[in-house]
């Protein structure tokens, strides 16, 4: 009796270590169980086709619209909501693998530097940026980004009463190489719209996020008649450095004809700018806007 008993046991522990991975399999498929490498890539493929999204929906094959239409609004959505943060870094990982001569790092000029400031409007900093600047009888260059100049366009009037003037830096922020020329096209043009309809300045500078550019992006300007700006002195203020650091950095690198590449929204950039300023000028170099080395 006890040696039955015995052969039972044994056989439904045998049946039950036999069939649990089944049971197992079956759970994970039935909840709808994924690992976190499958959870990344859907992760991954979801953010790639949102930041598509957000330039339109339109083909490769896409033709260039016309340029022109002033008075338009952007058809890109410029709700808060939809807004995407700016990054923390201003250059690329890898440098683009093709130089265009058609972009400008640096101007073959004597006595003056280009000065400029990305990624703007913010509230409670341009201000601030642009007391600076009058204090010192210093005008600049503001690379700003489209969706954040349509949330608050009476800091882009500011910027132009103060004297400076305003480039573009893409709708979104976003990698526009990585766009076709349509695309690339529909996202400078609405930026152009927006701001020649708030302040009513044409823009003919554009600087593209992260210094990234490409055949399409370069061909889309030129269609508009903007001019891509880089640059060849670039402090990192948007690491957040000591703003005497920041300082450092500018005067190691800079040299007449130099394009200063600096960004908003940062307070040690901000409380560096005073001193940027004056050490340049001790120098015998004048901070100007980029569009006046080309003069």
């Amino acid at each position: 009796m006890l040696a039955a008993l015995r052969a039972v046991i044994g056989a439904l522990v045998f049946l039950g270590v036999f069939f649990y991975p089944f049971q197992f399999t079956l759970s994970r498929q039935s909840l709808g169980y994924h690992s976190w490498q499958e959870l990344n890539q859907q992760t991954s493929k979801s953010t790639a086709a949102s930041s598509l999204s957000v330039t339109g929906q339109q083909s490769a094959e896409t033709k260039l619209p016309q340029a022109g239409n002033k008075g338009k609004s952007p058809q890109i959505s410029s709700q808060p909501e939809k807004m995407l943060p700016l990054p923390r870094q201003s250059t690329a990982v890898d440098p683009p693998p093709v130089e265009y001569p058609q972009i400008m790092k640096r101007v073959e000029v004597k006595g003056k530097v280009g000065i400029s400031f990305d990624d703007g409007p913010f509230p409670g900093m341009t201000e601030q940026y642009l007391d600076v600047l009058e204090k010192y009888d210093t005008r600049a260059t503001f690379f700003m980004v489209g969706q954040r100049v349509s949330l608050y366009p009476e800091l882009a009037r500011k910027v132009i009463e103060q004297g400076s003037e305003i480039g573009s830096h893409s709708w979104w922020h976003g990698r526009l190489d990585q766009l076709e020329t349509g695309q690339v096209f529909a996202d400078l043009q609405s930026v152009a719209e927006q701001v020649y309809d708030i302040v009513g300045k044409e823009v003919s500078l554009l600087r593209p996020p992260y210094g990234r550019h490409s055949e399409a992006m370069v061909a889309a300007a030129q269609e508009l008649n903007q001019q891509l700006i880089l640059w060849d002195v670039d402090p990192r203020d948007w690491e957040d450095p000591p703003p005497e650091e920041i300082v450092a950095k500018i005067l190691n690198q800079t040299i007449p004809g130099s394009i200063i590449v600096l960004h908003e929204g940062h307070k040690n950039t901000l409380q560096a700018l005073p001193e940027i300023i004056q050490k340049l000028r001790e120098r015998d170099l004048e901070p100007v806007p980029i569009s006046e080395l080309f003069n």
